[in-house]
């Protein structure tokens, strides 16, 4: 049974059973008091849960993505790697949470639209290629040299 509590500081777990203070849950403007039901603790448990037992579900749509893509970077050309080493990258200049979201979230959608207007914003690069879009665009030799 829930004990009583001030709803305007905390909430009930229902993962842990215990209640505790709302900054001990991520936000959600979409629940009347502004955070999930589930803490930040039980709600990594669960995440962690759900990608063990999602895994080749996973494996799976990123490999089907991957070859809708062409199976080759676009900047290097390489083909044919592991789908590790393939990594979605979204190419639309300014983001914000509410403009985008992760490959890894959208793989495993079921709905159908919002994978496609995603699919708009992303190109398939090799995690090298990747990485030399994201870096600071030295090498290791003329970072030392500074």
């Amino acid at each position: 049974m829930k004990p009583v509590i001030n709803s305007m500081t905390h909430r009930w777990c229902p993962g842990c059973k215990s209640t505790k203070k709302l900054n001990d849950f991520h936000k959600n403007h979409r629940d009347r008091l502004g955070v999930t039901s589930y803490c930040k603790v039980c709600s990594a448990i669960k995440m962690k849960r759900y990608v063990g037992k999602n895994k080749l579900k996973r494996r799976e749509a990123k490999a089907k993505l991957i070859l809708e893509f062409g199976n080759q970077c676009i900047d290097c050309k390489a083909t044919n790697l592991k789908i590790d080493s393939f990594v979605f990258h979204h190419h639309t200049e300014k983001m914000n949470s509410t403009s985008y979201r992760l490959p890894s979230d959208i793989i495993t959608t079921i709905n159908r639209k919002l994978i496609s207007d995603e699919k708009k914003k992303w190109i398939l690069l090799c995690a090298n290629c990747h990485s030399v879009r994201h870096g600071c665009g030295l090498t290791a030799n003329e970072i030392m040299s500074n």
